[in-house]
């Protein structure tokens, strides 16, 4: 990319697929269970997960949002949505919770808060960019800490740094935990609490049989913050080994 995400993108690939060496040896050998049918993405306007996922060597297949409804989503899978500018479809949707509620994972990254999760699973999370009170970030990079240590899904985001950061982009949506006994906030930020009255960063819930997981901001980071850009690809990759060691 002429912007520098490109490299960005590349080097925190790396830097978490490193992580998987001596930690995560047999994270290895859980990955390769998922082959290209049980990692579907929703192409967005936005972001670019399955860009993310190609340079995490994570093989998968694409689907339009207008597919959601008819194609095959078997319980075993993860469905990544990307951000997009439009809601997704009503059938779409009850599609996508009924494969959770059978064992599915998803994970949706920004406006899919809005555009899906609050459609698909109302009244666990809320977006607080609709309240009219400027709840709509700008672009901005924000100290971040991790709040479930422990948590599968935040291993190997402390080795990076101590002072670690989160990389928002402009727009994003602002998350409100309104399921507090349901819902784990996995990453948040003091200075983003302040500003935006939230400062969930990450959060994940399950539902019936499955889980799902929902990152502020871009997997493909589009300004190049090495520090961002780890924390979000080690979080979606933590959520593919739990998947994966589900799989038989």
């Amino acid at each position: 990319d002429a912007d520098g995400s490109g490299d960005a993108n590349r080097r925190a690939a790396g830097l978490v697929l490193g992580g998987l060496g001596g930690e995560g040896g047999g994270d290895r050998a859980l990955l390769r269970r998922l082959d290209a049918r049980k990692v579907l993405v929703v192409r967005g306007t936005y972001d670019r997960v399955e860009d993310t996922l190609a340079l995490l060597g994570i093989r998968h297949d694409t689907l339009t949002p207008e597919e959601v409804a008819v194609a095959p989503l078997p319980p075993d899978a993860i469905l990544v949505v990307d951000c997009d500018a439009d809601p997704l479809p009503p059938d779409a949707c009850r599609a996508v919770r009924a494969f959770v509620h059978s064992g599915g994972y998803l994970c949706t990254t920004d406006w899919g808060l809005e555009n899906v999760l609050e459609k698909s699973f109302p009244g666990i999370l809320r977006s607080l960019a609709r309240d009219g009170a400027g709840l709509s970030t700008q672009n901005e990079v924000v100290k971040m800490r991790v709040s479930a240590p422990g948590h599968a899904l935040v291993r190997g985001i402390r080795a990076v740094s101590d002072d670690a950061a989160w990389w928002v982009e402009d727009q994003a949506h602002p998350v409100e935990v309104v399921d507090r006994e349901r819902v784990t906030v996995l990453a948040e930020s003091a200075e983003f609490r302040k500003r935006y009255r939230s400062g969930v960063l990450a959060a994940t819930f399950g539902f019936g049989k499955g889980k799902v997981l929902h990152l502020l901001g871009h997997a493909w980071q589009k300004e190049g913050n090495l520090k961002g850009t780890y924390a979000l690809q080690r979080m979606i990759l933590n959520f593919l080994v739990d998947r994966a060691g589900t799989l038989e």
